[in-house]
């Protein structure tokens, strides 16, 4: 017993060892494809996606050449690079494509910057960084001269953010895995997803008689709470609009500012406070709360009555009569677009359902409380819940790997409201890349990833894949 003890404590620490020898290089590469910004934009030829992701895409092949790995690029919608022999096929999935960078940086988001041991910039936890670390960790087995007798798949995927129809690309044209999982959300193992269906509202709405808006907007993405709004007012009323939002953006600890005032028009802008839309509470949405500072200021405008009357500053779906949970946790509620102009609205809403609710019977609640409005929905995306079973061969592994690294017995495997690639295939979980007490800040301003975290998920990932293939 002795002896076994020994060895395993001499291989754990070999490979701390080589892992921190590869940390320069692991953050060299990060670097690399933080610097491009790989936002979904308009299609090009043989870019399905746009030229960031793809660019993203290759850069990421491009690393995987350079370690050595077999790559493969599926049309830009998504890649893989693959190590290994044998019939059985292990999945790592990660994402190169990032959300908006939004406002509030106190650097360029796509210029990164090395911090106290933290890496500043978009997509440095969400999901470069973590792509990374997954990769490295292949490259450590294989210095190592582990027997590869299944082989390894990190796919790189560039349309995470907006669709998953990368995946859907690379299920129609490659092989099923055996068993997997996704860098893409925090430590231990999440064996359970919510469900997610992003909703378009759209409609039209009448104006107040004496303060009418000119132009509303805020927002670029669904699964982002929105973090600025900017609206243009026509006020021909007695009120000082200008005074009233100083105050109530000081009640409620925003900030805004006067853009512009001329004649009987002005332009205002709030900021408030972005986050995932699947953890809205750590965020207050800039949307909501002009909503309802233009509830305080005007009684008879449509959209504004409608939306605080049906939504408001709750993110838990209650106003909508959505508010539902299960064992593993509430629905939620996150409004990420919205756009008004002469009488024409546009919202665009993040709905995360627990995972033993129906989506048609979410979606038949929303419908029936927006009846007496008039306005029109599209369902523009959604995803069935995930389940693994706690008690699987792949959970329990992943978890060993977890606890035996970091020696947290503790934290336990959970479910999550975002939602990862491990939903398009089957046994499948995310795991990682963020340990416990690490700051969630995707999709915010000022998005890290601890240099330690980087470490440390990279040897759990060895250690992870040395149990994976012996399974």
């Amino acid at each position: 017993m002795l002896l076994i003890h020994v060895n395993s404590w001499r291989n754990e620490m070999d490979i701390n060892k080589k892992v921190k020898s590869y940390e320069e290089n692991m953050i060299n590469d990060i670097k690399r494809l933080v610097s491009i910004k790989s936002v979904e934009e308009e299609p090009k030829e043989g870019m399905p996606f746009g030229e960031g992701p793809a660019k993203a895409l290759n850069e990421a092949l491009k690393i995987a050449e350079e370690l050595g790995f077999k790559t493969k690029n599926l049309d830009n919608y998504c890649g893989y690079a693959e190590v290994g022999e044998g019939e059985e096929l292990i999945g790592i999935l990660g994402h190169v494509d990032v959300v908006p960078e939004g406002d509030g940086w106190d650097n360029d988001p796509y210029t990164p910057v090395i911090k106290d041991g933290v890496i500043y910039a978009r997509g440095a936890n969400d999901d470069k960084g973590p792509v990374i670390a997954s990769l490295y960790a292949v490259k450590v087995l294989m210095d190592m001269g582990t027997k590869l007798n299944k082989r390894i798949r990190v796919i790189f995927g560039a349309n995470e953010e907006t669709g998953f129809r990368c995946m859907e690309h690379y299920k129609e044209v490659e092989e099923d895995l055996t068993m997997g999982f996704s860098p893409d959300a925090a430590f231990p193992v999440i064996f359970g997803e919510k469900g997610i269906c992003q909703i378009n509202i759209k409609g039209k709405y009448e104006d107040d008689k004496k303060i009418k808006i000119i132009e509303l907007k805020g927002g670029e993405a669904a699964n982002v709470v929105i973090p600025k709004m900017i609206v243009t007012l026509e006020n021909d009323s007695d009120i000082d609009i200008e005074t009233k939002f100083m105050e109530y953006i000081k009640e409620h600890k925003l900030t805004g500012e006067v853009l512009e005032k001329k004649d009987n028009k002005i332009t205002l802008r709030l900021n408030a406070v972005s986050a995932h839309a699947s953890t809205p509470w750590e965020g207050k949405n800039a949307g909501s709360y002009l909503m309802e500072f233009l509830g305080s200021v005007m009684k008879d405008n449509t959209l504004v009555n409608n939306y605080n009357d049906l939504i408001g500053k709750d993110y838990l779906g209650e106003k909508s009569g959505l508010k539902m949970e299960d064992e593993y946790g509430p629905l939620t509620f996150n409004t990420g677009v919205m756009e008004a102009k002469d009488g024409e609205l546009k919202l665009t809403i993040d709905i995360r359902y627990p995972l033993t609710e129906d989506f048609e019977k979410v979606f038949n609640i929303l419908k029936k409380s927006f009846s007496e409005t008039g306005y029109e929905f599209e369902v523009i995306e959604h995803k069935a819940p995930l389940y693994v079973e706690p008690d699987s061969p792949l959970v329990k592994t992943l978890q060993s790997a977890y606890e035996e690294v970091t020696g947290d017995s503790k934290n336990k495997p959970y479910t999550l409201g975002g939602g990862t690639y491990a939903r398009a295939f089957d046994n499948v979980v995310a795991f990682g890349a963020l340990l416990p007490d690490d700051d969630e800040n995707a999709h915010q301003s000022n998005e890290t990833f601890k240099v330690s975290t980087l470490l440390t998920a990279t040897e759990v990932y060895v250690n992870a894949l040395e149990k994976l293939l012996k399974l």
